[in-house]
């Protein structure tokens, strides 16, 4: 059978154009080549099988036989009993190479076929967990509202009473928002997976405002390291999708958490640049943690990415590469530096309205960088 895509008649005819071009530089330049035209006839079988199947693969080994018996065969038993010896060596390793050819192509077809169903697992299972994760999201945004409910209900009716309950339904208010995050994390995820874009819902968004909101989440006064929001302006807005946004920073803090406890506070610098003409949001997020192995660094936005010793810390390595697809769609960047044993820094880069707030900042110089810092 011939290979998919090729013909039998043309495996033929391809069979035959390489059984004279192995033959007629043989005859051409036969008193400077090999006395026989064993080497070019098995280079013939190897592209006839290879490209053809295993029928072209014969016919080239046939001819290929009958010529060396031709013009190898002399009159002495000597020279015949060589020219039956170089025969069965050409057909021994001419049919070995059909045979590996036909089964490489073989192994092929099988892998490209296992990888077409794995592609298809994936789709179906990415599939389910966008069904799943739409599902779960509804219950946690009810528990959500209904805890912010029951809050703002005990402070109007019994203000003592709302003093021993606003822990409680705060830390339900909080976690079910995260929860929500990580579902929202999945579902975006999944549509990567699935080749689909985002979908941005663009509002007017306070970045200064969202970091603080990040940090207070996490910032609970225990011993656990303290969260700094730096920042020289009172806002920072953009028109940007809120909620991805906040989810780009939840992950940033908490793996500054995660990978640097107990090695000193956490900073975030909320700033805006100019660069070239255009105005950048910056947010950079910094923890002098364990750090990540350069051999890694290039790697950290990678789905399923690690850094090597991140050891027991749990993770999946799908955050950051969220991360990366939902700052890109807003057409900014984010960055990683670290060194090891002494932290990390990561910085987000979004584009600013021209018209907006920031106006003041762009520098008429094409070229020129221009920074509010902290």
């Amino acid at each position: 059978m011939p290979f998919p895509g090729r013909s039998l008649l043309a495996g033929y005819a391809v069979a035959v154009l390489l059984c004279a071009v192995a033959l007629v530089p043989w005859l051409v330049f036969r008193s400077r080549l090999e006395p026989s035209p064993f080497p070019l006839f098995l280079v013939a079988v190897v592209i006839a099988s290879r490209y053809y199947g295993a029928g072209p693969g014969m016919l080239t080994t046939l001819a290929g036989a009958v010529t060396v018996a031709w013009f190898v065969h002399g009159h002495g038993p000597g020279e015949s009993a060589t020219a039956i010896l170089q025969v069965a060596l050409f057909v021994l390793l001419a049919s070995f190479v059909i045979r590996l050819n036909v089964l490489s192509r073989r192994t092929q077809r099988a892998l490209e076929a296992s990888e077409a169903q794995l592609r298809q697992l994936v789709l179906q299972k990415d599939a389910f967990l966008m069904t799943a994760a739409h599902d779960l999201k509804s219950p946690l945004t009810t528990v959500r509202g209904l805890a912010q409910l029951l809050q703002r209900r005990a402070a109007r009716l019994d203000p003592v009473m709302a003093e021993k309950v606003e822990p409680g339904l705060g830390q339900i208010a909080s976690l079910t928002a995260r929860m929500a995050l990580a579902i929202d994390d999945l579902m975006d995820g999944s549509a990567i997976e699935l080749g689909r874009p985002l979908e941005l819902r663009r509002t007017p968004v306070d970045l200064i405002r969202l970091a603080e909101s990040v940090a207070a989440r996490y910032d609970h006064g225990t011993s656990e390291p303290a969260i700094h929001v730096d920042c020289v302006d009172t806002e920072l807005i953009g028109s940007w999708d809120g909620s991805r946004m906040e989810r780009v920073v939840d992950n940033l803090v908490s793996n500054a958490i995660k990978y640097g406890p107990h090695h000193g506070d956490i900073e975030v610098r909320v700033y805006q640049e100019t660069r070239d003409g255009r105005g950048w949001a910056v947010l950079e997020v910094i923890d002098r943690g364990m750090g990540i192995p350069p051999d890694d660094l290039p790697y950290v936005f990678e789905r399923f990415r690690r850094g090597g010793n991140a050891g027991e810390v749990p993770g999946f390595g799908v955050g950051l590469a969220g991360a990366r697809q939902i700052v890109e769609q807003h057409g900014g960047t984010i960055e990683a530096s670290s060194q090891l044993g002494r932290g990390s820094t990561f910085t987000v880069r979004l584009p600013l309205d021209r018209d907006g707030p920031e106006r003041e900042l762009i520098d008429a110089a094409e070229g020129t960088i221009t920074s509010r810092r902290p």
